[in-house]
């Protein structure tokens, strides 16, 4: 009878073979665990000798109490091969053990290895919800807080809530449920209550601290007053290009029991980008009040002379500020939801496939859309279909449709010709033109 030596590896992810001689086996875990799900080792062996059974003996392993076998099983090996082993780790069972970690123990004839392997520190995502950014004294603050798993259901797992006031001492903790968390919430401030911020942090409870795992909501305790009335600006067109003439700014002001306020209007106009922030133009307007608004009408070449940068990727900046004329209170409403662009609208045709079948018919699927993200309802389009052969040689056709009310167009007939090897659309409006390939 030969003599027989053996071999074992433990890897991560890869197997790497390593040319031995006699039983070689290997062993490939995960890099990381996680808790609940399972965890699948593979053992492979190489050059099993025929009549011969090879045994593997597996444990998983306490970290902190070595003692403590988590779980075992034995792998028999006839012939060459892989087998798997799946252990589902819970975790309030290594919470039970005091357990972060956990060993993999293979044994193979004389030979013994381990590894340690971490649990992920991901337990799902937490969101915190007040009623208001800013509260008074004795006034009562209500919350709730969503705890959600990589699945996006509430988390098994228990919940810590900590309130804590402007110098950063927990004035409340909580401990509780997902479910239970995510119900309404409320606590009184203080009487004496001086101003500053006061903050809720929840995080996922685990045997260890979870970095990354908190979630912390800030609001503001002050005495404050109520406004007496309230700012509202609208721009239009929405959406500006180089061919829009004039742009109207309306500016509304009115008091919380209904009456329009009485003054004057300051406008401030500029630029703004969600990286670059706001660039101010230097000119200020005194806007003039028509019946109960103040209007004012600001033409689009004057802004952007033709000989200057058409900002392209950029919003309208409004500031509308009304003072009051008896008692000089004033508001201030800031406004960026007015796009410059080069086109007034674009065109999404993520829905259609961008395969096709020659002989049979293609359905092209696809919205249009303002700059705003509006759909463009019920507008008329033109439709330009291509189709190009492997000479390039192409046969076009040209079709006019009107868009329902959500900007959508669905036309499952397009016929695509034999011997077609792409093709393309080309919607146009006015003079604008979007368009998409299929090869």
């Amino acid at each position: 009878m030969k003599p027989t030596t053996s071999i074992i590896t433990l890897l991560l992810l890869l197997a790497v073979v390593d040319v031995g001689f006699g039983v070689h086996v290997t062993l490939i875990v995960p890099k990381e665990l996680y808790y609940d799900s399972y965890a699948v080792a593979s053992v492979s062996a190489f050059h099993v000798q025929p009549n011969t059974r090879e045994t593997v003996k597996l444990e998983y392993r306490g970290v902190k109490n070595n003692g403590t076998i988590i779980n075992s099983t034995e792998l028999e090996f006839s012939s060459d091969g892989s087998q798997t082993w799946n252990v589902m780790f819970t975790w309030s069972h290594l919470l039970s053990l005091e357990e972060k970690c956990v060993q993999l123990v293979m044994s193979f004839n004389s030979q013994t290895t381990s590894k340690e392997l971490k649990f992920a520190n991901n337990f799902g995502y937490i969101f915190i919800q007040t009623d208001k950014p800013i509260y008074t004294p004795q006034q009562t603050v209500k919350y709730r807080v969503l705890a959600v798993d990589e699945q996006q259901k509430l988390s098994k797992y228990k919940i810590k809530i900590d309130i804590k006031n402007h110098k950063q001492v927990i004035f409340d903790r909580n401990r509780t449920t997902a479910d239970d968390a995510f119900k309404a919430h409320e606590f009184k401030l203080p009487k004496e209550t001086p101003p500053g911020n006061w903050s809720i942090t929840a995080n996922f409870e685990g045997v260890d601290p979870m970095p990354g795992s908190a979630h912390t909501v800030t609001f503001e305790v002050k005495e404050y007053i109520l406004p007496r009335f309230y700012t509202n600006v609208e721009v239009f067109p929405k959406v500006i290009t180089r061919s829009t003439e004039t742009i109207n700014v309306t500016i509304t002001a009115m008091y919380f029991y209904g009456k329009n306020v009485v003054g004057t209007a300051d406008l401030q106009l500029g630029t703004w980008h969600k990286y670059k922030g706001t660039q101010l133009f230097p000119k200020r307007y005194n806007v003039a009040r028509v019946k109960d608004s103040f209007i004012q009408i600001l033409r689009v070449d004057k802004l952007f002379p033709m000989f200057q940068e058409f900002p392209m990727d950029k919003r309208l900046y409004v500031k509308a500020t009304v003072t009051e004329r008896t008692t000089l209170m004033n508001d201030t409403f800031e406004d960026t939801s007015t796009y410059f662009s080069n086109a007034e609208y674009s065109v999404d045709f993520n829905r259609s496939k961008m395969y096709f079948r020659p002989g049979f018919n293609y359905t092209l699927q696809f919205q249009v859309l303002h700059n705003d993200g509006r759909p463009a309802s019920s507008i008329y389009i033109c439709l330009e279909s291509h189709f190009f052969n492997k000479w390039n040689q192409q046969f076009a056709a040209v079709n006019v449709y009107k868009l329902n009310d959500q900007g959508r167009l669905t036309k499952d007939d397009i016929y695509v010709p034999e011997g077609t090897n792409m093709m393309s659309f080309l919607v146009t409006f006015g003079n604008q033109m979007e368009a998409t390939t299929c090869s």
